[in-house]
């Protein structure tokens, strides 16, 4: 946790920051902090803490901050603006909360969606999904050429048109047994 004055300068840094930086006052770490956003980062922050301090309106931002053993971690900042009555700008309060180990769970849980789809669309067997209420989420580029259906149609296309009406109560019961006992059919 920080605080800023109006213009934006720090005015506080809870123990959390020196024990994450390795520094030990407050002037170490103003003029540390912005060393420490990872390059990739660096200009889109200066740029929204910029823009936010000029308009006085609050900003939040994931951006990568060196450890004190040089290692980047990911972080969700958020910046509250704090005002008078009149509405004059008191100061900023500010919090960066370590979302690490959630940034590495959502690139593996991409990887794996990506991976899903590659091999979905790479053979020839027929692969849609559903969601839990029957509606298309997903098909594969199979399931598109065979059934003429346009890839921006598909995903709210009724799957059960596409199922030979002769074959289709069967399709419908066993849909419904298989999403009341969820299991796949």
């Amino acid at each position: 946790m920080w605080t800023s004055g109006p213009d934006g300068t720090a005015t506080y840094y809870n123990q959390g920051w020196y024990d994450y930086t390795g520094t030990n006052s407050l002037e170490e770490l103003k003029e540390k902090l912005w060393h420490m956003i990872h390059p990739d980062d660096l200009e889109n922050t200066r740029k929204l803490w910029t823009n936010a301090v000029e308009k006085g309106e609050d900003v939040e931002i994931e951006q990568r901050l060196k450890q004190h053993d040089g290692q980047y971690l990911w972080h969700l900042s958020r910046v509250c603006v704090h005002k008078d009555d009149s509405g004059k700008l008191k100061m900023w309060v500010g919090t960066s909360t370590n979302i690490h180990a959630h940034k590495l769970a959502q690139e593996k849980i991409a990887a794996s969606e990506s991976h899903f789809r590659t091999l979905a669309n790479s053979n020839s067997l027929l692969i849609w999904q559903t969601n839990e209420h029957g509606k298309t989420i997903f098909v594969n580029d199979t399931w598109r050429a065979y059934t003429g259906i346009p890839v921006e149609k598909a995903a709210i296309s009724d799957w059960l048109n596409n199922i030979h009406p002769d074959d289709r109560d069967q399709a419908i019961n066993d849909f419904k047994t298989a999403n009341e006992a969820r299991q796949s059919c």
